[in-house]
């Protein structure tokens, strides 16, 4: 059976696809998200104090300020009411843009 929602935990700020309702929501916020030919597609930026989130190549956009902790770098997966299938995920870590 498939997923009810799957999300990502990134530094401890949940951002979730809600399969049923077809909305994505992180830090308060929600916005549409409809499936394309059965999948959808999510691009997350973060950086320290901001997260966006990208749907389906810009159909959805939203920004978000977040304060995180800043010792927490984790980074996690999760499906709630079943199974998904993730068919590619890419992570990259970019070096800061100030001197230190």
């Amino acid at each position: 059976m498939g997923a009810k929602e799957i999300g990502f935990r990134i530094r401890g700020i949940d951002v979730v696809y809600n399969v049923k309702r077809q909305k994505v929501y992180s830090l308060g916020k929600d916005g549409p998200l409809k499936p394309i030919d059965g999948k959808i597609k999510l691009q997350i930026l973060v950086d320290r104090a901001s997260l966006e989130v990208f749907g389906n190549d810009g159909l959805l956009s939203m920004s978000s300020c977040m304060l995180p902790e800043d010792d927490n770098k984790s980074l996690g997966l999760f499906c709630n009411g079943g199974q998904a299938n993730v068919l590619k995920m890419g992570v990259w870590e970019l070096n800061s843009a100030w001197n230190k």
